[in-house]
């Protein structure tokens, strides 16, 4: 990865739908969150939000794991740089209370020591601009087959330094598995969807899943289900006391216009495709 313009982040510029969007050449980028809920036992409450890019070509939606493949003369860091910089500026639009922001680091970017450095001072000049303190932050360490020991150990050790969350993602696939977790030792493991989805066909699902809790419990860590698409799944989660939740069958990543306002009384919808709508929320 060349560092030839390592302060390089494409400008961030207020749209007329009134959030940031970054542009590549021909590539638009801009965010939509997705709620992480907390389990209260009989009921759920926002525990933090997911910052997600939705890229667009030429006007035409463009598939997130097609953005970097799309970026022209851009390299992925100054992308993923990118991704970072208009979440934290859109999540701060938001009517978030003293929700957690969720942001995705793809390790494999952040090779050497004098990247690692210079990308978590940027971000900690941007938590300072956008008046987001460290400690609402949650960052996401993604599956990546390509990063050594030391990198990881590196990364984690120096975004938790800035006062940083960090969590595990997509645990159960390849390479992010148990080596993963104990080299980032991260306050939160994000267990994949799909390797959830599979489990819950088996009946050991509950038992599987409020061990793997139990686990995690004893070393100061907590379990973050995705992926939840039915009331079968969510009733497992909610039956092993999973602390925290999220999918599709709770709620869609929404744009930041959707999360202003008196969204609180509106986050109940019926769930598509004729299923039973989530149990009462503690927002509503």
């Amino acid at each position: 990865i060349m560092l030839s313009n390592p302060g390089q982040v494409i400008n961030s510029t207020e749209c007329t739908d009134g959030d940031y969007v970054s542009q590549f050449g021909s590539v638009m980028l801009t965010s939509v969150f997705r709620p992480v809920f907390l389990s209260l036992g009989s009921s759920l409450t926002i525990y933090g939000f997911e910052g997600l890019a939705r890229p667009m070509k030429n006007g035409v939606s463009l598939a997130p794991s097609l953005m970097f493949e799309s970026s022209e003369q851009f390299d992925n860091l100054t992308m993923d740089r990118a991704c970072r910089h208009i979440h934290l500026k859109n999540f701060q639009l938001m009517d978030t209370n003293d929700a957690f922001l969720f942001l995705n680091i793809n390790p494999a970017l952040f090779c050497t020591t004098e990247i690692t450095k210079h990308e978590v001072a940027l971000m900690r000049d941007w938590f300072t601009a956008e008046h987001i303190l460290p400690s609402r932050v949650v960052f996401e360490i993604v599956e990546n087959a390509t990063v050594d020991e030391i990198a990881i150990r590196n990364l984690c050790s120096t975004l938790r330094n800035t006062g940083a969350h960090i969590a595990v993602d997509d645990y159960g696939i390849a390479h992010s598995n148990w080596q993963r977790f104990t080299l980032a030792q991260p306050d939160i493991l994000k267990l994949d969807g799909a390797v959830f989805r599979n489990l819950c066909n088996s009946p050991f699902a509950e038992r599987a899943l409020r061990q793997l809790q139990v686990s995690l419990n004893a070393i100061g860590s907590k379990l973050l289900v995705e992926g939840i698409e039915s009331r079968d799944q969510f009733e497992i989660c909610m039956s092993a006391e999973i602390p925290l939740l999220q999918g599709y069958y709770l709620e869609r990543p929404h744009p930041v216009s959707h999360w202003q306002g008196d969204w609180r009384r509106e986050l109940c919808p019926p769930a598509s495709g004729g299923s039973e709508p989530p149990p009462r929320f503690a927002t509503c």
